[in-house]
């Protein structure tokens, strides 16, 4: 079975427009049982959908249903990832006052599930999924897969030796661009963790510049040293804005490649999935 690769198009070409943004996490219940919800908007003029522009509130579980089951709906097409689980952040909401819930975690994670669905609204073939529309226009459950297909298909798939050239070609790049793709993200996480580090030792330099200046006698000099803290502290200011870019152009940015290329293993378990079922049904035809 071949794989289906598709390019997708930076703007609709059909005038056909489907905008989605997903904002403003807020927490529902309180302890234990509460969870996050983040609001999903939805800017239209496909005629499928019965609004112009519908919000709706959709929990985390709501999205990782979706792209389990678009995963098992669209076998061989590569579906946007969206991010991971993660216990412990999701444990720290949970216990943190009114008010200190949008923990830093929960802002990257709002912001990848904003991706997320903006790689689904421009993918030619999922755009139009009857399942995302629900997503998008009700607060319906998602249904759930009738199984993890992908812990199934991968522990059915065991040792495989590729025989097509080209897919084998295409593996092994995979395998190098991700190699490489995991070094340049640990470098710019060690980037990013330097430049918070060179924030707070600027900051501190400053403030105890300014200290310093009071002790002086002259007032002449302590303007001018008072003046030296104050650019001090906007060049602290300037390193932690240079960080949080680093963190979310950079960063964030090949976390998601790393991501696609999770999606494009998938497609080849898949195939292989696909060429093994194909064998067994051609050895049973023979014995009959």
């Amino acid at each position: 079975p071949a794989l289906i690769v598709e390019k997708l198009p930076m703007t609709p070409q059909d005038g056909k427009t489907l905008d989605i943004a997903v904002t403003e996490p807020q927490r529902i219940g309180d302890g234990m049982g509460s969870y996050m919800a983040y609001q999903v908007t939805t800017k239209t003029n496909l005629p499928s959908f019965s609004q112009p522009e519908l919000t709706v509130l959709r929990r985390y579980s709501d999205f990782l249903s979706l792209y389990k089951t678009l995963v098992d709906k669209y076998t061989g097409v590569i579906v946007p990832v969206p991010p991971p689980k993660s216990a412990s952040g999701t444990v720290m909401m949970k216990f943190k006052q009114s008010g200190e819930e949008i923990t830093p975690f929960i802002e990257r994670r709002c912001s990848a599930l904003d991706r997320f669905m903006k790689r689904l609204a421009e993918h030619p073939v999922l755009r139009d999924d009857s399942l995302l529309r629900t997503f998008l226009s009700t607060t319906d459950k998602m249904p759930k897969p009738s199984s993890s297909t992908l812990a199934n298909i991968a522990s059915k798939l065991g040792s495989y030796t590729e025989a097509d050239e080209y897919f084998d070609e295409r593996s092994r790049e995979m395998d190098t661009l991700e190699q490489q793709l995991k070094k340049f993200h640990a470098a710019l996480e060690g980037l990013v963790s330097k430049r918070k580090e060179l924030s707070a030792s600027t900051r501190s330099f400053a403030e105890t510049f300014a200290g310093l200046a009071e002790a002086e006698e002259v007032p002449q000099l302590t303007r001018a040293m008072h003046q030296m803290a104050d650019v001090e502290n906007n060049v602290a200011k300037l390193h932690t804005k240079q960080a949080i870019r680093d963190f979310y152009d950079f960063g964030e940015t090949m976390y998601d490649y790393l991501a696609i290329i999770g999606g494009i293993r998938t497609c080849f378990q898949q195939r292989i999935h696909s060429y093994k079922t194909w064998q067994s049904a051609e050895v049973s035809l023979m014995k009959k």
